[in-house]
């Protein structure tokens, strides 16, 4: 049993262990992050998860070509058709090459067939990526679990559209995957979390990734985790993402260093030093997760520096402080956002009950929510009782996987004794067989009603 988490800036796949009785999340070497292999040990290298990237091969072997006829790449992965996570990300190294194409999910659902790149005059689309991204992945899966996902659990966001599900349907299965189930992302992540299926629970879901900041306040019961699905009280999101803050902090650099670099231009896939100082500020950015001063380092070639910086002999590095970057953070609108994102979804949750709707849990997942003074947003507005954060790049892909299992427990028991009514035949006497003692949790196994009644019987 699998399931799949697909960001958009890392992938997370989980299969459910049966000796364990848990997720675990594949580890691929070839193609996984690996901070034990950088001599890092950053939480914000996500390990084991799968950097969202591609860099689809100039030319394919024979091999590949005829692992891309329909009839063979349902059952088996002959060849490799493109460099996909580390291994794409590593081959670019610092200077982000033109051929790496990320961030491509957000596309998916919207824009399908935009081309996303260039190589060797054939373009590839948005779609094409995904399939190339997913294909590899699930190859490399089946190589190193030595076993071929046939049935596979996707995690969707809670405003995605049928669009992007039937895109992701459509490619899976071209892929072999023969039985294709969905859970939205709260109810996974609630799940992560061990949120217990009980009674019902207002969790407000805070999915702050690489692309997009997404809040939703969703009902939780206990056919809400069986069924994958959520009743949504209300939702919020702005277009804010760990990917913009990279550019803001390039940007900061930019103009702090004296670089005649147009803000435009870090947008542009053609303008390598572009990519290059935007991969240095997220490297700055998560750096300063642990450090309290960071070093920038960008060189630039010589036509990018103003006259007067040359003449000074500007060095291209700049140092920031953990105090630095929240005071960008904070002119640039991020923390406003978080709150404005949280009073509109409890609007609208307020106006469809006609009440204020009481928040019961917090949930927290996604790599940017680690960001500096986040959490202490919303431990200040709810409390630090009610915001789970632990599990921020696994709590999703993890609840999927148990939901694929099945291995769901409720929390709710039976508050009262149920029992058999009879009657002595002499005295005429009631007589109570408890066949479901209270405090039994519910629902039980098939037979435990009859074993009950055996065992009171004897």
């Amino acid at each position: 049993m699998w399931a799949l988490d697909f960001g958009t800036t890392n992938t997370a796949l989980a299969y459910w262990d049966e000796d364990r009785q848990r997720a675990v999340l594949l580890e691929m070497p070839e193609i996984s992050r690996s901070p034990e292999a950088s001599g890092s040990d950053e939480a914000l290298e996500a390990p084991h998860l799968i950097p969202s990237a591609v860099e689809p091969f100039d030319r394919l072997s024979l091999w590949s070509m005829m692992g891309r006829w329909p009839p063979v790449q349902r059952v088996a992965f002959w060849g490799k058709q493109a460099f996909v996570g580390r291994a794409a990300l590593d081959r670019s190294g610092t200077t982000r090459k033109a051929t790496l194409v990320d961030g491509f999910k957000s596309f998916l659902s919207t824009s399908p067939l935009r081309t996303l790149t260039k190589i060797r005059g054939q373009s590839y689309s948005a779609r094409e990526i995904t399939r190339l991204f997913l294909r590899e992945l699930l190859g490399e899966a089946a190589a190193t679990s030595g076993r071929a996902i046939r049935e596979l659990t996707v995690t969707t966001p809670v405003d995605s559209y049928e669009g992007y599900r039937a895109e992701i349907a459509s490619i899976l299965r071209d892929l072999g995957v023969r039985r294709l189930r969905y859970i939205d992302e709260p109810v996974a992540a609630a799940l992560g979390y061990d949120i217990a299926p009980g009674k019902d629970r207002n969790a407000l879901v805070v999915d702050f990734g690489g692309g997009t900041l997404d809040v939703a306040l969703v009902t939780l019961d206990a056919r809400n985790l069986s069924t994958g699905r959520c009743r949504v009280l209300g939702k919020s999101g702005r277009p804010i993402g760990g990917q913009l803050v990279d550019r803001w902090l390039a940007e900061d650099s930019i103009e702090r260093l004296g670089y005649r670099l147009e803000a435009s231009w870090l947008d542009d896939p053609r303008h390598e030093w572009a990519r290059t100082i935007r991969a240095e500020a997220c490297r700055v950015k998560e750096r300063l997760f642990f450090d309290e001063q960071v070093t920038l380092v960008a060189l630039p070639p010589d036509d990018l520096h103003r006259f007067d910086e040359r003449m000074r002999g500007g060095r291209g590095a700049l140092t920031y402080s953990r105090d630095e970057l929240i005071a960008l953070l904070e002119r640039r609108g991020l923390y406003r956002a978080l709150q404005e994102s949280v009073d509109e979804c409890l609007e609208q949750s307020k106006r469809d009950a006609g009440t204020d709707v009481e928040v019961d849990d917090v949930l927290m997942v996604g790599g940017s929510t680690l960001l500096p003074n986040v959490y202490k947003t919303f431990e200040e507005r709810f409390g630090r009782e009610s915001v789970r954060a632990w599990h921020p790049f696994e709590a999703v892909v993890q609840g999927a996987c148990r939901f694929s299992s099945g291995r769901i427990q409720t929390s709710d028991f039976i508050v009262h004794d149920y029992a058999f009514l009879t009657h002595d035949l002499e005295t005429h006497q009631r007589k109570y067989a408890i066949i479901i003692p209270s405090g039994t949790r519910f629902p039980t196994t098939a037979d435990y009603w009859k074993r009950q009644l055996f065992l009171r019987a004897r």
